[in-house]
């Protein structure tokens, strides 16, 4: 469902935002004792249409994440062809074969049979994607995700699997938590 308002930000007040939200990750990476190049800004461009997707890669941003296929479908062919994509919604099987050379992050794999088929579509596709691993720490049954008490048995069962880079782990906690 796309966002139907007219695009308001003009492409200097996304690129003067985008630089200030880059100046505070780079001082909370500091004070983490990391470096701030290590870090990346992950930009949530669901439901906002081509146009302001657009404004904010002009400003410099490459990294957007979608949480639906469709979405994904419609504006990564309609922009520019250097940005990286990410799928942070809930990754349903029957969607993977139609995102994956869209999509070269997906963050919500929740369980070893989704991570499987991810495999097996990315292996018959051609391509590597890096994926997340979402574990449901609140164990709330309306969460999606490993459960926080299984992860470490399930993720071995995960790690042996070709065609996958696992970049990390995607937490799902309750809300206000």
């Amino acid at each position: 469902m796309e966002n139907t308002e007219e695009p308001q930000a003009t492409e200097q007040e996304i690129h003067e935002n985008r630089a200030e939200v880059l100046a505070i990750m780079a001082e909370a990476s500091r004070k983490a004792g990391r470096l701030p190049e290590a870090t990346q800004l992950l930009v949530v461009s669901k439901t906002w249409p081509v146009e302001m997707v657009r404004r904010a890669a002009t400003s410099g941003q490459i990294h957007f994440g979608e949480s639906r296929a469709q979405e994904v479908l419609d504006k990564v062919p309609a922009l520019p062809g250097n940005l990286h994509w990410h799928f942070i919604g809930h990754l349903q099987k029957n969607k993977i074969r139609k995102i994956i050379h869209h999509c070269s992050t997906l963050h919500s794999v929740d369980s070893v049979a989704l991570a499987q088929q991810v495999s097996r579509v990315a292996g018959g596709e051609g391509v590597t994607p890096g994926i997340y691993l979402q574990v449901n720490v609140a164990d709330d049954s309306a969460k999606f995700g490993f459960s926080a008490a299984s992860i470490v048995d399930q993720i071995e069962h995960v790690l042996c699997l070709p065609n996958l880079m696992i970049e990390g782990l995607n937490q799902q906690n309750r809300f206000g938590n």
